[in-house]
């Protein structure tokens, strides 16, 4: 069978079977939350991709992926899109590794390294990442690995307060994605509406 659908929910099955595995010995998502990771996790992710794609990005750089949270659901309803995961712990970057191996993956990569220390040959388009610090936080951290039209899309909690305005950004736009999360856009300040 060549339907795309078809293999992306079969590499979505796999991957919530490793993701749920793995989960037992390694902190990738809370252990409460494994009986439930497709509703509380995939699915959500799954509505952050349909976002992610109605931006059309290249090339993505999702920090902090440690299970693979959104970066492979990303990738999978993606597939046009170049998608760098970046986890610095070993565990969950050998992991993550296993996964793109496993699914075969060929529009993602692993930086098993800190953020700080990533040296890209090209700057992303779009940075990602979920409940990782402030909006603040990822936008310092990330100064020297992107370019000017570089934009944001975050998951964070739908209680979280957000800044309007934050270094040369403005919120641009907020979604609802299910179980209590919003998928966030920041855009460079200047950059038409």
């Amino acid at each position: 069978m060549n339907d795309p659908m078809f293999h992306m929910e079969q590499a979505l099955s796999s991957y919530t079977a490793m993701l749920a595995q793995t989960g037992k010995r390694v902190n990738l998502v809370s252990r409460h939350d494994l009986p439930r990771l497709k509703e509380l996790h995939i699915d959500p992710c799954l509505r952050f991709a349909q976002i992610l794609k109605e931006l059309e990005p290249k090339l993505v750089l999702d920090l902090g992926s440690g299970g693979g949270l959104p970066g492979i659901p990303c990738a999978l309803a993606n597939p046009e899109t170049q998608v760098l995961l970046c986890e610095s712990l070993g565990k969950k970057a050998e992991f993550l590794l296993r996964v793109v191996h496993r699914l075969g993956l060929k529009n993602v990569s692993v930086l098993p390294q800190r953020i700080e220390q990533l040296e890209l040959e090209r700057q992303p388009d779009l940075i990602t990442a979920r409940f990782f610090g402030t909006v603040e936080e990822i936008l310092q951290i990330t100064s020297s690995c992107r370019e000017p039209f570089t934009r944001y899309l975050l998951i964070k909690g739908e209680d979280e307060s957000l800044p309007i305005q934050a270094l040369g950004y403005r919120l641009e736009s907020s979604s609802p994605i299910g179980n209590g999360k919003r998928a966030v856009l920041y855009i460079p300040e200047g950059t038409p509406a």
